[in-house]
């Protein structure tokens, strides 16, 4: 084979005669190609998401179809074919596109040689790039480790069923919608304009591209036993964590029977507005609570009071009297509240309204006594 005597060998190159045009990646195994056909809609390795594809720059120099097409450039190169180095002959993934200013050509040169002969380029976007899909790969790696574990460990403690009642995605974005309703009508700037402005929205301060405006993306809380929630947020655990107790797991079984098994309704509880003034009450603790005020330590009972109609509250101060009742009794050396729930008490009060109907409160407590 002839000894190469043109330009652009190893021995004859100039490295201050070239200027950087663009660099390219032919793409490898599932790896898209950059900067090859910018009309060619590509697979984000970073982001995980396929990137449409756009129209080329009116310079040509955005790909190397670009330079072709639009900016009709001659590839003088003696290789002249994407992917071959025109100095050293080798084949590449990683190239740039150089033009020669002597002679106005271009030439494909790889990342190799072009960092041997200290061509200076601007590739800190493919640096940036090839470095997010690095960590791209890494979290995918992780996440696939832990995917693996946490079907093993569904696997091997027989929980596959469980799991399957679980709430799904689609049902969680719907209580999202639900639970979280716009803040504002959408009005003409969601619908395009809003890119221009730079601080964002002067209606409602969102910022170009932020889909927030339709709903919170706050986890929906809900108040009510959620067991297909609850089953999906230890899914999530499990994903994470790689595990569960054995108490977590017989919880799981317990929830799965429950959503498979659900007990009968409730009976609504119907409630009658409370009486006002000074009252005689008889009724059942449900509920009783320590607070600290500035005039010192104070316990607190809820009373439900029932009656042919419905029922209704009162909540008052625990009575001196029931207290010496709870200390006089023998080998009482704990909390009052778990000894008070649940029992039967009478006496008189002056009650006034609450929040609620079926709500009062109570004053000056006397004449008390428990029932039962």
């Amino acid at each position: 084979m002839a000894k190469r005597t043109d330009v652009h060998c190893d021995t004859n190159i100039v490295p201050m005669d070239y200027e950087f045009v663009l660099w390219y990646d032919q793409g490898g195994f599932n790896e898209p190609s950059l900067h090859i056909n910018c009309k060619q809609p590509i697979f984000d390795m970073a982001l995980l998401k396929v990137i449409p594809g756009h129209s080329h720059r009116d310079n040509g120099r955005c790909c190397l179809l670009g330079l072709r097409q639009i900016a009709k450039v001659k590839f003088t190169g003696i290789h002249s074919n994407s992917g071959q180095c025109d100095i050293c002959g080798a084949c590449f993934r990683y190239g740039d596109v150089w033009k020669h200013r002597p002679t106005d050509g271009y030439i494909h040169v790889g990342h190799d040689c072009a960092d041997k002969y200290s061509m200076i380029a601007n590739r800190e976007d493919l640096k940036a790039y090839r470095k997010a899909v690095h960590e791209a790969r890494s979290i995918a790696a992780k996440e696939q480790k832990r995917a693996t574990a946490r079907d093993e460990f569904i696997k091997g403690h027989d929980m596959a069923k469980v799991f399957e009642l679980r709430k799904t995605d689609e049902q969680i974005e719907a209580e999202r919608k639900e639970l979280n309703p716009p803040l504002h009508e959408p009005h003409d700037h969601h619908y395009g304009s809003l890119t221009v402005w730079d601080d964002g929205c002067p209606l409602c301060g969102k910022l170009a591209g932020d889909p927030s405006w339709e709903y919170s993306r706050q986890k929906p809380q809900r108040n009510e036993w959620d067991p297909p929630g609850i089953l999906r947020d230890m899914y999530d655990k499990l994903h994470r964590y790689g595990s569960l107790s054995e108490k977590q797991i017989a919880f799981a079984h317990k929830l799965a029977n429950q959503i498979l098994n659900p007990p009968p309704p409730k009976p609504v509880e119907r409630h009658v507005p409370a009486p006002l003034g000074r009252v005689s009450v008889r009724g059942t603790i449900v509920s009783v609570k320590h607070y600290d005020t500035d005039y010192g330590p104070s316990t607190k009972m809820t009373v439900k009071v029932e009656t042919p109609n419905g029922s209704w509250l009162v909540w008052v101060t625990v009575p001196s009297s029931i207290s010496t009742e709870f200390w006089a009794t023998p080998g009482q050396h704990d909390e009052i509240a778990p000894w008070l729930k649940g029992k039967e008490v009478e006496f008189t009060a002056t009650l006034t309204r609450g929040n609620d109907e079926h709500f009062a409160f109570g004053k000056r407590p006397s004449k008390a006594r428990i029932v039962a």
